[in-house]
């Protein structure tokens, strides 16, 4: 009952106060209950007592009575007793034992052994040197395998020397992987970088290939977003621009809103407000970049129909003016493979640079190159490959000492690391 009163009393505190009516008849009830029990209590010790004294007056009388007897009965009394508690440990104890006996038949096995096995041969020896041998092979094919099923079976540009023998179009540069901490702006930031030099080799190819051909217009593109198109296109002019040639970068992708990590230059104007005709005044939309002899013209706000601006006349009178002013042109377009005013935009260009990266983009890029080539005809057409590898670059194990970020002096462990992927690779 007090248990329940005390349930009682907790359900009604969770909801209620100490000086509800519920609460106060309920504690009432507890504090009665426990004078009940306290009495209760004192009645049961009172009758204990008693209890306890009449036991110890009976034993008083028996042992007044046991007294009275002779010297000898006493003594078998005790004898009696003692040999009543020895039986009865001896039959516990005896009762224990057959338990364990039990206990340990039960776990033994039915079977019995009657004639232990002999081997039919002799146990084959351990051949130390062999199991090694075998290891050292297991780990030489294991990795040689799995890099040729994976290079079999991967759609990716991974190996550039199969690259370059299926493209028709010459191969004029390899860009690096851009090192961290590096933005957009490798080559003016970082001029003694690794891969700054490696733009400073693409635009000494280029003067090769169109030696004194002032103004110059280059069209970088790339099949799909995500090549590196845009960096290439910047760090390039950033190149030409650093050789005190004029330079200009028009970004022509006005398909989406225009993004310049690393640059601080607003989207608008830009090129659609020239096109669309919003504005005549091109030098307004040409921004400064902070870097010398380098300018850029932004693609503006999206307009509806950036392809027929593209193709339209007001765009190649744009071109026409500003070569009056800039040595190099720099047109950053549209990926070829999802839009279609690139492919207009290479018969305003001196050559077109088509930007591959490796690990990135498909082998099926390549018949893509080609067939600019051969089917629709585009002369001046070259492939950049972007993100290249250390291993595929001629200037990677020769920078030690020369570029701000090129590794130390080559451990063996890493020459031997470095020959057994390029031998992979291969």
């Amino acid at each position: 009952d007090l248990v329940m009163l005390l349930g009682e009393k907790s359900r009604f505190l969770a909801g209620q106060t100490e000086n509800s009516p519920a609460v106060v008849e309920v504690s009432r009830k507890i504090a009665a209950l426990n004078v009940a029990i306290q009495e209760a209590l004192k009645n049961n010790i009172r009758s204990t007592n008693l209890l306890i004294g009449d036991l110890n007056s009976r034993i008083a009388k028996i042992q007044e009575q046991f007294g009275r007897l002779p010297r000898t009965e006493q003594d078998i009394l005790n004898i009696k007793r003692k040999y009543s508690l020895n039986d009865n440990i001896y039959t516990y104890l005896l009762q224990r034992k057959a338990e364990a006996s039990i206990t340990l038949a039960s776990n033994m096995p039915l079977n019995d052994i009657v004639e232990a096995a002999v081997p039919g041969v002799p146990p084959m020896m351990l051949r130390p040197m062999l199991n090694y041998f075998l290891a050292f092979m297991m780990g030489l094919i294991i990795p040689v395998a799995f890099i040729a099923v994976r290079e079999t079976f991967s759609g990716k540009i991974r190996d550039l020397k199969e690259i370059e023998g299926k493209l028709v179009v010459p191969i004029v540069g390899s860009i690096g992987k851009k090192e961290n901490g590096y933005w957009q702006m490798v080559v003016a930031n970082h001029p003694k970088a690794r891969i700054s030099e490696a733009f400073r080799a693409l635009r000494t190819n280029i003067d090769f290939i169109k030696p004194a051909e002032a103004p110059l217009t280059i069209l970088v593109t790339s099949s799909i977003a995500g090549e590196g198109k845009s960096f290439c296109a910047l760090n390039l002019a950033s190149a030409f621009a650093a050789c005190g040639k004029k330079t200009l970068v028009i970004i022509c992708d006005m398909h989406k809103s225009f993004d310049s990590p690393g640059l601080e230059l607003d989207n608008g104007p830009g090129l659609s407000d020239v096109l669309i005709g919003r504005t005549a005044d091109v030098p307004a939309v040409i921004q400064r970049t902070g870097y010398k002899n380098l300018d850029i013209v932004v693609p503006g706000p999206v307009p509806p129909n950036p392809a027929e601006l593209l193709i339209g006349e007001r765009f190649q009178a744009m071109l026409d003016d500003l070569k009056n002013t800039y040595y190099v042109i720099v047109l950053d377009s549209s990926p070829v493979g999802l839009t279609n005013e690139t492919l207009y935009l290479t018969r305003l260009a001196s050559l077109t640079l088509f930007v591959l990266r490796q690990n990135y983009s498909d082998k099926d890029f390549v018949d893509d190159i080609n067939a600019l080539r051969e089917k629709k005809g585009i002369e001046n057409l070259y492939a950049v490959i972007n993100d290249v590898e250390g291993r595929y670059l001629s200037y990677h194990r020769y920078g030690h000492g020369y570029y701000d970020d090129a590794p130390g002096k080559d451990s063996f462990l890493r020459k031997v690391g470095r020959f057994v992927s390029n031998k992979a690779a291969i």
